[in-house]
């Protein structure tokens, strides 16, 4: 059912009210004069607004103020909600890879690594993150949390036409400018192949701007090079593009990633440990169980209030319990004690029994100390081969 909301006009409503005769709690019944009153007051108190009738809209100026209003109208020609427009503003305009707007947010990020990263304001840092978002071939690659990272530490590299780059240390992307691969390839993405120059798929919304199969152009919001470095041996023969003109290309040197992605990765180690040892369950577990539990830890969030799977909590409470509820401290006391007198036993029987042999001139291995190792044929085993055994050995002593 679709309601209409109209505009009440207050004055006509406050005349339709203090009409006399109408039913009130004094009054029984209305009157028939205030009766035909109040019908021909009351359609009165509606406001109808006016048709919009199609037009030709007028050119928006380009500036600050170019906000994308579908229909102003739709607040009501009287509406003095600045929030209705305001959530207008704010909602981002789609960025495609060679519009101006892509090219002009390149520009700014160039302007910004200019600075050396301590000289960079945290607004400065936070829309170098949100730039970088903007690279799919980056975007794709990293993290938010090795984005937030790496902005700090990433550097912009100036190259002249005719400049020879070589990207087998480091991942970049063009901000200006234009260059060509000189290898074969030019690019290696995190879990993926090489990519080749000369065998290219260009897909949709791609900075990549390919001429034909052989030739290729890397523009504004293009990539080369490799995040982890590559070995010394392939280091010549790949990774390199030859700049078309002059270039400002952003640098994510592999080092860096490398010490981002460690850091990264002890503090996950730490966290995980901190949430194990915090559940009252795990807080008599050796820290090698510990340890080995942390690995195979994955994090996933839970709305509040969330009661898990029964069979999963079944499964929780039968891993923390332990497996041994008989076994005491003083047992394992006991059992330590126990093996350590045996291996010491050992170790001085083994001493003296070589002592022996030393002293004796027995070199086991050696010399007529050599056993060979006799087959006995089941035939042989079955009828006194003990005796056949005994003639070998006479034979090949004389």
């Amino acid at each position: 059912m679709h309601i209409s909301l109209k505009k009440v006009n207050y004055d006509q409503l406050d005349k339709l009210l203090n009409i006399s005769g109408l039913q009130k709690t004094k009054n029984e019944y209305t009157t028939e004069e205030a009766h035909r009153k109040f019908m021909k007051l009351y359609p009165k108190i509606f406001i109808e607004r006016k048709p919009i009738l199609p037009g030709i809209p007028t050119k928006r100026t380009k500036g600050v103020h170019n906000c994308e209003f579908e229909n102003i109208n739709e607040f009501g020609e009287d509406s003095h909600n600045i929030t209705l427009y305001l959530n207008k503003i704010k909602i981002p305009q789609a960025v495609h890879f060679g519009s101006p707007v892509y090219k002009e947010k390149m520009i700014i990020l160039s302007k910004i690594l200019k600075k050396i990263p301590v000289l960079r304001s945290p607004e400065e840092h936070e829309t170098v993150y949100r730039t970088l978002k903007l690279i799919p071939d980056i975007n794709s690659q990293l993290s938010d949390e090795e984005l937030r990272e790496l902005m700090t530490c990433i550097v912009r590299e100036y190259w002249v036409k005719g400049s020879t780059v070589d990207g087998s240390q480091g991942f970049y992307a063009i901000l200006r400018g234009s260059a060509r691969p000189q290898t074969k390839y030019y690019k290696k993405l995190l879990g993926r192949n090489f990519v080749s120059s000369s065998f290219l798929l260009c897909p949709r919304n791609a900075a990549m701007i390919s001429y034909s199969s052989s030739q290729t152009l890397l523009g504004v919001g293009s990539c080369f090079g490799t995040l982890i470095p590559l070995p010394t041996r392939l280091q010549l023969d790949a990774l390199t593009i030859i700049t078309e003109e002059n270039c400002d290309i952003l640098k994510i040197a592999s080092t860096e990633y490398l010490r981002v992605k460690e850091e990264l990765a002890k503090r996950e180690k730490l966290a995980k440990e901190e949430l194990i040892r915090g559940s009252p369950f795990y807080q008599n577990w050796p820290l090698v169980f510990i340890f080995q539990l942390t690995a195979h830890l994955k994090w996933k969030k839970f709305l509040k209030g969330h009661d898990l799977d029964p069979d999963i909590r079944m499964l929780l409470l039968q891993t923390v319990k332990p497996s041994f509820e008989n076994i005491t401290k003083d047992n394992l006391k006991f059992d330590y004690i126990k093996k350590k007198i045996e291996a010491e036993w050992k170790n001085t029987k083994d001493m003296a029994v070589n002592d022996v042999l030393l002293h004796s001139g027995i070199i086991p291995g050696f010399g007529k100390w050599v056993h060979e190792h006799v087959r006995f044929e089941k035939c042989e085993k079955e009828h006194g081969g003990g005796l056949n055994v005994a003639a070998y050995k006479k034979q090949q002593n004389m």
